[in-house]
């Protein structure tokens, strides 16, 4: 009998320690998985990482999954601005033409498309690589823009 209430008590205190730990991850969001990338030799280091981890690809795509924006392509460039900067992006189109990287053959790229899709329901997978694809080539003039900026101050 005291086993028994034992056993129960543990049990209730089991289930209040999930719903405590849950309600504080719903409150602070997911932890950030994506470590500091500054140059393109951190995201191809990254790259390698969430390759061979699906673990570490559940946990980026959740936690950019919550970054959103006011509209879709915001979404998408707030999503983008979180993995690594225009300046990286830079070195990089979707299907890899004009001497670029191809980004869609990264891991990146599929963790880029599930955050997206999981972010703005009813999306689709063409929206989002439409979307992707645009960043992406704007963001060498984004890089330039940034150089005269910091040169004119």
């Amino acid at each position: 009998m005291k086993l028994d209430k034992i056993v129960a008590k543990q049990e209730e205190h089991s289930l209040l320690l999930r719903r405590l730990l849950q309600a504080r991850e719903e409150e602070t969001g997911p932890e950030n998985p994506v470590p500091s990338i500054g140059q393109l030799s951190d995201l191809l280091s990254f790259e390698d990482k969430l390759r061979i981890d699906e673990e570490l690809q559940r946990k980026t795509v959740k936690y950019l999954s919550t970054i959103g924006g006011a509209n879709y392509g915001e979404t998408v460039r707030r999503i983008m601005r979180k993995i690594t900067s225009s300046d990286v992006w830079s070195h990089f189109s979707l299907k890899g033409r004009k001497g670029k990287r191809r980004l869609e053959e990264l891991s990146v790229y599929r963790v880029l498309i599930r955050a997206i899709m999981k972010s703005q329901p009813g999306s689709t997978n063409m929206d989002a690589e439409s979307q992707i694809a645009e960043t992406l080539k704007h963001a060498p003039g984004l890089v330039r823009r940034k150089g005269n900026v910091s040169l004119s101050l």
